[in-house]
């Protein structure tokens, strides 16, 4: 009995958050992505649509180790291209960054500011195709990529327990 409390309190605490809008296209990825993790039923797993909240995220993430963040991502190529990127990577000069990463940055930055700890953040971005205000349908591209993010993110959760 010890030794599962102990291992239950060693899982880190992980989150899986949505960003996007839904009433804009391809934008509408990240939520659709959370919407269909929640699916899965995943123990231990707290599940957000952050819409596209910007400053709030900083206490969407607060209480958490590790946020798995669902986002579409401009520059990593073709219309439905996926990438998994480690946010250190999208805050550097030159990397490749969220049409949303402004609201993030400025989160984290200031998380930073206010001693908060900011978790390990890892994105699953994939390339928009259309993103116009109106348009709730997500293109043929991005929508492919709904089930391969939300296996992928799966994985990740795996290799953190």
């Amino acid at each position: 009995m010890c030794g599962a409390l102990l291992e239950e309190k060693m899982k880190p605490k992980i989150l899986v958050l949505g960003i996007g809008n839904e009433l804009c296209g391809d934008d509408g990825f990240g939520p659709t992505v959370a919407r269909e993790f929640s699916r899965l039923k995943t123990d231990g797993v707290d599940i957000r649509n952050g819409d596209t909240r910007g400053l709030n995220l900083i206490w969407c993430m607060e209480d958490y180790d590790i946020v798995l963040v669902a986002d579409v991502v401009k520059g990593i190529g073709e219309p439905g291209q996926i990438e998994k990127i480690e946010w250190r990577d999208i805050t550097e000069e030159g990397m490749l960054f969220s049409l949303h990463e402004l609201g993030l940055t400025q989160a984290t930055t200031l998380a930073k500011a206010m001693n908060v700890a900011i978790p390990k953040i890892v994105i699953f971005g994939v390339q928009p195709k259309k993103m116009k205000f109106g348009d709730t349908e997500l293109s043929p591209e991005v929508s492919e990529a709904v089930p391969i993010v939300v296996e992928m993110i799966q994985k990740e959760i795996c290799s953190l327990r």
